[in-house]
């Protein structure tokens, strides 16, 4: 995805966008990053990873060191989406879990991978192997960049997605949202990072995602204009399997 050329009388527009993505990355999450155990020994975390990154502690890209998967490495999801219901979605929220823990990096633990986020106009998120400073980043095609990024309960796939909060999308970008999953095998480092699934639509925008479980995912979407507190959006809630 490449982003459109944009004129000067579009900044106004893209500084609008920048906040309403930071005030839905601070809504993408209802637990706080724990690192704690329960008594399933589950690891509790907000689904989320970015929601506890300090992104002023985030330092620019070195692209000399850049990995970037193309996206014709990413199969089509091709899947049914049904319609649930906000408390079902919730529920989701709520029940989110890890069977891994999440170290000081963000990142499952003993993988030697730090997840780092830089904003200069365009906002960047990336993981970075801390051996070899190696930087795979995080696809998106948006200024604001992504809007979650988020592990599987059995912490084997890992969701990338971002999103425009309007039907005027098409005036910047190619699409309206958009999904990647990743594979973790178990090999460590930025080799255990695969290319698996993309998904693009240019109906709706994505307000929030969670995994439902290790092969489904939840979507709280919109189809109007997001802006201000979002009182007149009228959200709907998916689930969806992941065909592979």
């Amino acid at each position: 995805m490449h982003l459109k050329n944009l004129t000067l009388n579009c900044n106004l527009s893209r500084l609008i966008m920048l906040y309403a993505f930071a005030l839905m990355i601070q809504s993408c999450s209802v637990l706080k990053f724990n690192k704690g155990v329960d008594s399933n020994n589950s690891h509790l975390v907000s689904s989320n990873l970015l929601s506890a990154i300090d992104y002023n502690l985030n330092k620019p890209i070195n692209y000399n060191s850049l990995i970037l998967f193309e996206d014709s490495l990413f199969v089509e999801l091709d899947s049914i989406f049904q319609e649930i219901s906000l408390d079902e979605f919730q529920n989701f929220k709520n029940n989110y879990k890890l069977s891994c823990e999440i170290d000081s990096g963000h990142f499952i633990k003993g993988f030697g991978i730090n997840v780092r986020h830089f904003c200069d106009e365009v906002c960047d998120t990336y993981l970075e192997e801390k051996s070899t400073n190696e930087i795979l980043l995080m696809p998106s095609g948006y200024d604001a960049g992504i809007l979650s990024l988020s592990l599987s309960p059995g912490c084997n796939k890992l969701l990338v997605c971002s999103s425009y909060d309007g039907p005027d999308y098409a005036d910047y970008y190619e699409d309206r949202a958009v999904l990647f999953i990743f594979n973790i095998t178990k090999e460590n480092g930025l080799k255990g990072i695969q290319p698996a699934f993309k998904f693009f639509t240019k109906d709706w925008s994505i307000a929030d995602i969670v995994w439902v479980n290790n092969k489904k995912v939840a979507f709280k979407i919109y189809e109007e204009q997001h802006g201000g507190d979002g009182i007149d959006v009228h959200y709907r809630y998916f689930k969806t399997e992941l065909n592979k």
